[in-house]
């Protein structure tokens, strides 16, 4: 079952720079899930997202990973990166 899709707030977020992080290519990432939820690929955003976190821990991602598991169906994960967003 194919779910509407959400008004996306903000399509190119800044990305917070982690050590040694080179920004372009985690902010090419964060815009990828970005985009990927704008199409409705929540699938497609989880693994940008998730991509993202494997290199640095961006807010933007996580929150950004919580709205694609929330559409996903996945409530425990969604609650998890919500609480990884906050406190980073």
């Amino acid at each position: 079952m194919k779910r509407a899709q959400p008004d996306v707030i903000c399509d190119d977020a800044e990305v917070s720079e982690g050590p040694g992080v080179e920004p372009s290519g985690t902010e090419s990432l964060v815009g990828a899930g970005f985009e990927a939820m704008a199409a409705g690929d929540w699938s497609g955003a989880r693994d940008a997202f998730a991509a993202v976190l494997g290199v640095a821990e961006v807010p933007e991602a996580l929150l950004g990973l919580a709205n694609a598991y929330y559409w996903l169906g996945d409530l425990p994960a969604m609650m998890q990166s919500l609480e990884r967003a906050y406190a980073a």
